[in-house]
């Protein structure tokens, strides 16, 4: 079994062509707030006007992933803390927020967002369940199955259980033991 899992995140590919990178940094907002060194998306994209400074980002980009270098400005964030109601800035209403660099940031939702994710959704290694950030799959299809399921079970006169793991500021990525 593990030397299964080795193979599979071996052949993700931890490379990018200039085409998928270009891509990536155009379809970015600018008023995103990202890094907390001073370089934020509209650096990266006025970066892809010159070939030469593109193609030195790209290789900034993909070698950390792919021969396990950590860049020191890698392992700094920033905290912030945002209101999740304006103007009551109460503590228990705060959501924190870390502020990566934003080529990690770029890296992290490439090769884990994006392909990790789906190359673990074709092999079968996320549950059905599991809908957060998963492709093709939205809060609205969570709710309306299990508005579906309990709606069968009250007209067919069924006893059952739903369980609901959902840790409180854990997003959505709780490991059922299964």
């Amino acid at each position: 079994m593990a030397s299964s899992k080795i193979s599979m995140i071996n052949s993700i590919s931890m490379e990018m062509n200039m085409d998928e990178y270009r891509g990536f940094w155009n379809n970015k907002r600018e008023t995103t707030v990202t890094s907390p060194f001073g370089l934020h998306i509209g650096h990266y994209k006025t970066a892809l006007d010159t070939d030469r400074i593109a193609n030195i980002h790209l290789a900034l980009l993909f070698i950390p992933f792919k021969y396990a270098y950590v860049p020191t400005r890698w392992a700094q964030t920033i905290q912030v803390m945002l209101e999740k109601d304006v103007g009551s800035p109460w503590t228990h209403r705060l959501r924190i927020i870390e502020l990566f660099d934003a080529q990690l940031n770029a890296g992290m939702q490439v090769f884990f967002g994006k392909r990790m994710v789906n190359k673990a959704l074709h092999t079968g290694h996320i549950h059905s369940s599991a809908y957060g950030s998963v492709p093709h799959r939205t809060a609205q299809d969570a709710v309306l199955k299990k508005t579906i399921t309990l709606d069968m079970m009250r007209l067919t006169k069924t006893n059952g259980a739903i369980l609901d793991c959902d840790a409180h500021a854990c997003f959505d990525r709780i490991v059922l033991g299964l």
